[in-house]
């Protein structure tokens, strides 16, 4: 593959080259990963009901498929406990959600809700094929006191939560990228162009420098934008696969016939974005090991955005997960 600019990939190697020197240590789990550490979306039980009495089509349309977290009140619990029948907080609204357990562990805990408890739902939104239900395959209940939740609002099974309305917005490629940026993140934000990081569009996130962070070890998060016009030949642009594997050799210093498997992963997400991922592990040469993940999204014709994670301990990854799942692109 023929790169117009080397300078994009220079800087990428005199980034890293400051903190890993080649020698591989043992790797872990990947851990930016959108299925193992799913972000689910707030959703008020009432306006579910609401949207589902007034358009069935466009409220399925809408929902079925999502990983959502509803709050309401259980009017039944079925004989063996393996679901529940979860109704409107203010009971204006009729209708019930279903939300059924796999896991004996959550089994064991609808045994001790009651009719009439308030709980909190974390869990995959589908609609019955036949008669048309509400259905959620639970991940999570809890018990909860009454309130709202607000459809801006994400949240991790560990009950993080974040409004999307608080956070800063940050745009690359002409406004074709929109994404959140986590609190205290803009403290730590460096554009690569403007501090002479490099050529490409994006910005590093020096993670380990937020105020009051656990991090010890440097921690590094990326968000570029890797442009098809630094490319000679327009055929190179639907090689997508050659493209990204030509990225990672550079980053790491290696040849891209002599990478592991790639990609060693691929995930289609539920809210459409489609990811492409590469791990790799290093040891600085002070005998400090670092992981290296690589995750790679298409936009369109025109490029690729690159995620990277820099870390010693992934004290971050929960603000990550949230910047890739509310990411756009147009």
């Amino acid at each position: 593959m023929h790169i117009n600019k080397q300078p994009f990939f220079l800087f990428f190697l005199l980034l890293l080259a400051i903190l890993l020197c080649g020698f591989g240590f043992s790797k872990s789990e990947m851990i930016m990963d959108t299925e193992q550490n799913v972000v689910y979306q707030n959703f008020s039980i009432d306006k579910v009901l609401t949207d589902f009495e007034a358009d069935k089509a466009s409220a399925k349309a809408q929902y079925n498929n999502c990983r959502i977290v509803i709050c309401g009140k259980v009017s039944e619990i079925t004989k063996n406990s393996k679901a529940v029948l979860v109704s409107a907080v203010n009971g204006n609204q009729e209708g019930t959600i279903k939300c059924s357990f796999s896991d004996k562990d959550l089994t064991a805990y609808a045994k001790t809700l009651s009719q009439g408890d308030f709980v909190k739902v974390y869990g995959k939104f589908s609609v019955s094929i036949i008669g048309g239900n509400l259905n959620i395959d639970v991940s999570k209940i809890e018990k909860t006191v009454v309130n709202t939740t607000i459809d801006t609002c994400y949240s991790l099974l560990n009950g993080k939560t974040i409004d999307r309305e608080s956070l800063s917005v940050r745009t690359l490629a002409d406004k074709k990228i929109t994404y959140y940026l986590p609190n205290d993140w803009s403290a730590v934000e460096y554009n690569i162009i403007e501090n002479d990081l490099g050529v490409i569009e994006g910005y590093q996130y020096r993670l380990n420098e937020i105020s009051q962070s656990a991090a010890v070890q440097p921690e590094s998060f990326f968000v570029c934008y890797f442009d098809n016009q630094l490319l000679k030949f327009s055929g190179d642009k639907s090689k997508t696969d050659l493209i990204e594997r030509s990225i990672i050799a550079n980053i790491l210093n290696k040849k891209a016939e002599s990478l592991a498997k790639f990609p060693i992963k691929k995930i289609d997400t539920y809210y459409g974005a489609k990811y492409q991922y590469y791990q790799d592990a290093y040891r600085d040469n002070l005998g400090q090991g670092y992981h290296v993940e690589f995750a790679f999204q298409k936009v369109g014709m025109d490029g690729i955005l690159v995620y990277l994670y820099v870390y010693h301990d992934a004290n971050h990854i929960d603000d990550i997960m949230f910047l890739m799942r509310l990411l756009e692109v147009q």
